[in-house]
């Protein structure tokens, strides 16, 4: 094959991935968000442990490993926040990647700037061991989380896999969580 068909051909894999994204749209007390998937990803679950606050879980079909790819969504109301208290972009992001940190050992992070949805956000790509226990040998995840606040809205976008999986999903995912876009209440 040659270099020109090989260039072409792998244009047309990409426009076709990309074509054949799915467009979720969700809801969360007056705010409206979507997020363009990659193809294979679903709504799996979401969950509200309090109010002002809510996360979106989706992933794909078990592996024949047992494994899944994963992005999710949190999102919190920081309007329902007590009294005086403000929260910045920094701590808000050093909360929602500690959330991970804490399940992991042989941790590493690495932090930038960047702007999802017309706003700055951190972004924190990281590697690190979830200890299974039993035995069994730690699994070697990889993963990126971009947090931002829109208004007084928070939002963390999150993809994490295993590192078998990484070099192809990660960039994708990545690419997903860069779609996310909210509608903010009147």
């Amino acid at each position: 094959m040659s270099r020109i068909s090989r260039l072409a051909a792998a244009l047309l894999v990409g426009m076709s991935v990309s074509l054949s994204a799915e467009l979720s749209r969700h809801d969360f007390e007056g705010y409206k968000f979507s997020l363009q998937l990659p193809t294979g990803y679903a709504l799996q679950a979401d969950a509200s442990p309090r109010q002002g606050f809510k996360t979106f879980g989706f992933a794909t079909e078990p592996r024949g490993d047992g494994t899944r790819g994963m992005i999710q969504v949190s999102l919190l109301d920081f309007s329902r926040a007590p009294a005086g208290e403000t929260v910045s972009l920094e701590k808000f992001a050093a909360a929602m990647i500690n959330g991970v940190r804490d399940r992991r050992s042989r941790w590493e992070q690495t932090v930038g700037d960047l702007k999802v949805d017309g706003v700055p956000a951190k972004r924190i790509e990281w590697a690190g061991s979830m200890e299974p226990g039993f035995g069994r040998p730690p699994v070697n995840m990889r993963g990126v989380m971009i947090v931002g606040i829109k208004k007084n809205l928070g939002f963390a976008l999150h993809t994490q896999d295993v590192v078998a999986f990484t070099d192809v999903t990660l960039p994708t995912c990545e690419q997903a969580l860069q779609t996310f876009a909210m509608t903010l209440r009147r």
